[in-house]
């Protein structure tokens, strides 16, 4: 792979694939991993990694059997998933993803980075990125490599999700409202089985 360093300081990490076009952006001084951007250059496609802790309180309170269906509109590389088994000792039946982002094409240019930089702090940083992506295209996860509106017309997704989560973008306040004047949560509401819920920050 071929690597343009943007801005390497002690605040601020900026490097540039050039062959798969994707661009990180981190805040190096924040421990946040939710700070940390990878922007596919040729789409304007913007992938976040918000950990866990930063997803809402309803969510850590949910009861989840093995026939819960639980799915995750724009996860990017979000912490909610991989870490759902250890919600109340439990975790759904069915994990569905539905997302734009190659996930395979990230994990590649995360795993070269992970080898241009040394700090080990950053390497524990990458490499956790790096086991999310792992996870998404991996078995556990019904990955739906597509937009809400295409996976509106999929069968197998309408009525079928007893929980909904959006999350959509990083924890930022301003960056929710403008992506929320985009996308009307009622635009969910067919996947949704009777009785099943919305969790949207």
């Amino acid at each position: 792979m071929a690597y343009e360093v943007l801005k390497d300081t002690e605040k601020r990490f900026w490097i540039k694939d050039t062959q798969a076009q994707l661009r990180l952006d981190m805040h190096k001084t924040r421990t946040d991993i939710w700070l940390c951007a990878i922007k596919d250059l040729t789409t304007g496609w913007i992938t976040t990694a918000r950990p866990f802790s930063k997803y809402p309180a309803a969510i850590s309170q949910l009861h989840l059997n093995n026939t819960t269906c639980l799915m995750e509109s724009c996860a990017g590389l979000g912490g909610l998933m991989p870490q759902l088994t250890r919600l109340n000792g439990s975790r759904p039946g069915r994990l569905v993803v539905v997302d734009m982002v190659n996930y395979e094409a990230i994990r590649s240019f995360l795993e070269n980075i992970n080898g241009y930089r040394t700090a080990p702090d950053e390497q524990t940083f990458f490499n956790t990125l790096i086991g999310r992506c792992e996870f998404m295209l991996g078995s556990e996860i019904e990955l739906h490599n597509c937009t809400i509106k295409e996976a509106l017309q999929d069968p197998s997704l309408i009525g079928s999700v007893d929980v909904l989560v959006e999350n959509h973008g990083p924890a930022s306040k301003s960056y929710r409202q403008k992506a929320h004047k985009r996308m009307d949560p009622a635009v969910y509401d067919p996947f949704l089985r009777p009785n099943g819920i919305k969790i949207i920050n």
